[in-house]
């Protein structure tokens, strides 16, 4: 473009690179390939500027895109015109910084680019609390109030919970883990003087139970035992805002579960292995 007589051009914007800071932070933006910089005060970025940012990393899907001379700035136009399009009027291209690099400078960026990412993502896993030991207090969690609850789901009759838990389901948490909900979850809710009316809830509420598996809001493992606490929030329409609590033991055997009205905070301790995004 520049040894056409082309100073100006812009990095495309349609690769779709949404998860890279870096590049969509440049889409659109207009690049200055003159070695004098002759476009900066019409808001042009130097090449090499976008290039030491982060542009063009190993894997970069952005280009280079020709600017036509009705798209460039209001005054850049009216300043240059006579040099536009004239072959050679901005200086050798492989003398400037629009010149292509060396293999041993492409190599060089390539290796700071990555060491750069390196660098960002121990960064970034020094701030997350995952796979950490204390409370929700202490790892700088927001607390229970401050979540957001879910539309609970409708509640089934007793009979039809306990059949599907003596016929056995599965349920996959977010960590990709098959969770068995079965005759050992029964076992334990319908265990020897649990109050009727307990047992009642408790079997009602199994497609929240699950749902509380399959969507939780956090994932805690108690470091004594190893039984592991999904954690939920819902809406009931009778009781309004209700706490889920699932736990499992071995790692993919549903324990038990039970639901209140009052109390979230107190199960949000132990080792965090998951927090909903």
């Amino acid at each position: 473009m520049l040894q056409g007589g082309f100073p100006l051009a812009r990095i495309s914007n349609d690769s779709g690179t949404l998860q890279c800071g870096v590049c969509s932070a440049w889409e659109g933006r207009l690049i200055d390939l003159t070695a004098q910089n002759e476009f900066r005060k019409y808001g042009a970025v130097p090449l090499r500027a976008a290039r030491e940012a982060g542009l063009f990393h190993p894997n970069c899907t952005h280009r280079l895109e020709y600017l036509s001379p009705t798209e460039y700035p209001a005054g850049a136009w009216e300043a240059f015109k006579g040099r536009v399009g004239e072959p050679g009027a901005f200086g050798n291209p492989r003398k400037t910084n629009a010149g292509g690099e060396t293999a041993a400078s492409a190599k060089r960026r390539a290796q700071q680019a990555a060491k750069a990412a390196e660098e960002r993502a121990r960064k970034e896993a020094k701030k997350t609390p995952i796979g950490k030991t204390g409370d929700w207090k202490s790892l700088g969690l927001p607390p229970g109030k401050d979540l957001q609850a879910v539309p609970a789901e409708p509640k089934i009759s007793p009979a039809e919970a306990l059949e599907r838990l003596r016929r056995g389901e599965t349920v996959a948490d977010p960590l990709g883990r098959d969770i068995r909900f079965g005759l050992d979850a029964e076992k334990h809710i319908d265990k020897k003087g649990r109050d009727a009316e307990e047992l009642k809830l408790r079997l009602q509420s199994l497609n929240r139970a699950e749902a509380t598996v399959r969507d939780p809001l956090e994932i805690w493992r108690d470091p004594d035992n190893g039984r592991e606490k999904y954690i939920r929030l819902i809406l009931d329409k009778e009781t309004g805002r209700m706490v889920l609590n699932v736990v499992t033991e071995k790692e993919s055997i549903t324990y038990s579960w039970h639901s209140n009205a009052v109390s979230l905070d107190h199960y949000r301790n132990g080792i965090l292995l998951y927090i909903k995004p």
